[in-house]
């Protein structure tokens, strides 16, 4: 058509089509982004020298610096395995950054593992609470303790609904009619379900997800030699993350695999290079 481009001509239909026709462009506007990071008890473990939720963190600033100075619409949330700990809303104002830093500040610190345990031996112990309940069971009789857990297991199942996958629904809720990016940083332990959860109520809703996994293993200290044992376990680690990749990916859902020595440059180049 007069005033095309000569620059604009796609070549590879005239070849086809017998005829001129040009590329049309349509200019991509920013996409509201929120950041929302794990901070349930698997992420703050810290085993070696970095804990999961630090690097979390940082990759949360360091990405949110980067939307916002690309003016993206940006936001924070925290979330532990029930509910919501902080959070700041999508925004382009002026202190928006320090908001977000403000909100990352109370996010619950790391807890120390020692040489010599394990993160699954820290979770199976038992707190003073627990031992409190298992007294009163034994003097009250074995039907208070039944009664006491059928309460707690339904009560956990329904907060367990409001934290990431209750945040992302009110969010969407929210911003009805416009696409909003999820960015969701886990290790996919503790909050597996939820973030599987949300990534198929982001593809039903018309929304992107992408999910970063902190993957637990190399976190830890690196072993100088293997015994079969341990090789087994590496192995069914990474089949089982594995799985857990192809059920988000079936979500409609980017996923990014990465460890302590990422940072945020690497991942936005492994996003291009994915998008390409």
């Amino acid at each position: 058509m007069p005033g095309d481009k000569a620059r604009d001509i796609n070549w590879k239909a005239l070849s086809r089509l017998g005829k001129l026709m040009t590329n049309a462009y349509n200019k991509e506007g920013t996409l509201e982004t929120m950041v929302m990071i794990d901070c349930s008890r698997s992420m703050r473990l810290a085993s070696y020298k970095v804990a999961k939720i630090d690097h979390a963190t940082d990759l949360a600033l360091q990405l949110s610096r980067a939307l916002l100075s690309n003016y993206h619409r940006t936001g924070v949330t925290a979330f532990d395995e029930t509910s919501v700990i902080s959070g700041v809303n999508p925004s382009l104002s002026r202190h928006q950054f320090e908001k977000i830093m403000m909100a990352l500040r109370e996010i619950p610190g790391s807890i120390k593992v020692q040489e010599s345990g394990t993160a699954a031996e820290m979770t199976r112990n038992e707190s003073p609470q627990t031992s409190v309940l298992k007294g009163a069971a034994h003097d009250r009789g074995e039907a208070f303790l039944d009664a006491l857990s059928s309460i707690a297991s339904r009560r956990h199942t329904r907060v367990r609904e409001i934290g990431l996958v209750g945040a992302v629904g009110d969010m969407i809720l929210r911003r009805r009619g416009s696409e909003m990016l999820f960015v969701i940083i886990s290790d996919l332990m503790s909050s597996r379900e939820s973030v599987v959860s949300a990534a198929n109520l982001c593809r039903r809703t018309g929304n992107r997800a992408l999910v970063i996994q902190t993957y637990d293993d190399w976190y830890s200290k690196p072993r100088s030699a293997f015994d079969l044992a341990e090789a087994e376990l590496l192995y069914n680690n990474m089949d089982a993350a594995v799985g857990v990749e192809a059920a988000l990916r079936r979500s409609g859902a980017s996923f990014l695999r990465v460890g302590p020595a990422d940072n945020t440059a690497r991942i936005v180049r492994s996003i291009r290079r994915r998008a390409a």
